[in-house]
């Protein structure tokens, strides 16, 4: 009996050394699988970027070698263009006193047409009644107002944009009357919100009057209440987006916000940075101009439509920019991550719920600010920016799946060197190609897109105008050729707001879209676990 027990046990023990011998030979070969797997992965994943590293390289180096076995032929037709250029000049010099000549990229934006204007457009919301003339003299002190030396401090403000012989320039205005330019609105008084975008939307689709500097301020009473909006249409050619929000908060608020305008609208990149981007686009730039004429059109059912010019305009409740920031810091990405990745869920729930296909993206055409510091106090009204192609994909249905595709298109933006390239070659195009020729590139480029995406940011303490506080501002960027839509988001005494202007043509309805939009903030915030995520409702 002794000896049969002690035979079972050693039995039961040689089964069980077997057994965990077998496990763990089984556990090894597993451990060696995966990880010969994951090596593999890991070297395919190499391999496919050296091949892409590689392929570009390629591209690029037979670009830059056929531009330069081009340039003998295109030097003579370069030098022939820029004579009859200092030609002109000097025919303009001898006949137009006191005309000075516009830079490039102001003088592009004075390409546009009747149908559609290149007029940017902002609303400042105020607590009170504004007096007409009260606010006339204000203006005029501040817009027309003059240097020491007796010279305009702003002289687009008070210049006439004319073209002489296929040449833009700026004329004094010699009979500049403030009344022409701040009127009280006449028309019935809108008591809510939704009247006031229609009376917004009546003023926007007026063309400017030839002959009198592009700039105009209308006053709109509330119909019983005591508030007012005051609609500024600036022509974009006078300046971008960030040089009139940095002049029209220094010059019509009471406060001193000099050093908030500094950081906020700080240069994009450092020098440093600039020329080592500036010897990569050397390289580059002949390749990324070819990419771009050979890039297809956006096609889907808000664009291509021919425009009729009445423009819509709508813009969203006040969102709370820590509500915004909470989101960014969840999902650690940035604050442009998190509303742009949502304006593309908003567009494919509208594309889903209003039209027969849903397209892949929807491209937005991003102007991106390429300033250099400036010294203190200096506010020029120019046009310092450039445009970087953005598509919005709207492949993705989870609104988490579609942030994590927007932070890896937006970080992959910004590590290439395309503002700059895109840049240089506007620049190059305005100032060096004959007119009809460089509008045409400009057209065709705006064929691309399907809309203009602006994101300013703007100052986060309550501002005043004249002594009248501000209780909310807004803008809406222009377009060009058959681009129909223009998005802003600006934000402001920490709230954030979306404005939307559309062709009528394109879309009846603006508030649908911007709807969709808060919707789509409060569900990513709710997604994503944001204390106190409020559902929108629509």
């Amino acid at each position: 009996m002794e000896v049969t027990q002690l035979d079972q046990v050693e039995w039961r023990i040689y089964v069980s050394y077997s057994v965990s011998i077998i496990l763990l030979i089984a556990m090894c070969r597993m451990f060696l699988r995966k990880n010969v797997l994951r090596t593999m992965s890991a070297a395919s994943r190499i391999a496919a970027l050296y091949t892409r590293i590689l392929r570009q390289c390629i591209w690029h180096t037979f670009a830059f070698s056929l531009v330069i076995l081009l340039l003998p032929l295109l030097l003579p037709v370069f030098l022939v263009v820029k004579l009859y250029q200092i030609t002109i000049e000097t025919n303009i010099k001898s006949t137009s006193k006191g005309a000075s000549f516009m830079q490039p990229l102001d003088a592009m934006w004075f390409q546009d047409t009747e149908v559609n204007p290149a007029v940017i457009c902002g609303i400042f919301c105020l607590n009170g009644h504004v007096n007409l003339q009260t606010m006339q003299q204000f203006i005029e002190s501040r817009f027309a107002a003059k240097n020491d030396d007796g010279s305009y401090r702003y002289p687009k403000l008070v210049s006439i944009p004319r073209k002489i012989w296929s040449r833009m320039i700026w004329l004094p205005s010699t009979s500049f009357d403030i009344k022409d330019h701040v009127k009280m609105y006449d028309g019935e008084l809108p008591s809510n919100k939704i009247e006031i975008e229609a009376v917004l939307s009546k003023l926007s689709s007026i063309l400017m009057p030839a002959g009198q500097p592009a700039w105009q301020m209308h006053c709109i009473q509330m119909k019983g209440q005591q508030k007012s909006v005051c609609l500024i249409r600036v022509h974009h050619g006078i300046g971008d987006g960030v040089s009139l929000t940095r002049m029209l908060i220094n010059e019509m608020t009471d406060q001193d916000l000099s050093e908030a305008l500094k950081a906020v609208h700080k240069p994009t990149v450092s020098h440093s940075q600039m020329a080592c981007i500036m010897l990569s686009c050397v390289f580059r730039w002949p390749a990324e101009v070819i990419r771009l004429l050979m890039m297809t059109n956006d096609t889907h059912a808000l664009c291509g439509q021919n425009l009729s010019g009445t423009k819509l305009m709508a813009w969203s409740d006040a969102m709370e920019l820590s509500l915004i920031k909470d989101m960014k810091n969840k999902a650690k990405c940035t604050i442009n991550d998190i509303l742009m990745s949502c304006l593309a869920q908003a567009f494919q729930i509208y594309f889903q719920r209003h039209t027969s296909h849903v397209p892949p993206h929807v491209i937005a055409s991003v102007p991106v600010n390429v300033r250099q510091p400036a010294p203190e106090n200096c506010y020029v009204l120019d046009n310092q920016f450039t445009l970087v192609l953005f598509p919005l994909k709207l492949k993705h249905t989870e609104r988490l799946s579609t942030l994590a595709e927007t932070v890896s298109q937006m970080r992959s933006i910004k590590k290439s060197p395309e503002a700059l390239l895109n840049h240089w070659t506007m620049s190059f195009v305005q100032k060096r190609m004959p007119t009809a020729l460089a509008r045409f590139i400009f057209d065709d480029n705006a064929r691309k897109c399907s809309m203009v995406l602006s994101n300013v940011p703007g100052p986060q303490s309550p501002l005043t105008i004249n002594h009248q506080p501000v209780e909310d501002a807004l803008f809406w960027p222009p377009c060009r050729n058959k681009i129909g839509m223009g998005i802003s988001l600006l934000s402001y005494n920490n709230k954030v707001n979306m404005g939307f202007m559309v062709d009528e043509s394109i879309m009846s309805n603006p508030r649908v879209l911007v709807e969709l939009f808060q919707q789509e903030v409060y569900g990513l915030a709710k997604e994503l676990g944001v204390p106190n995520a409020v559902e929108s409702v629509m």
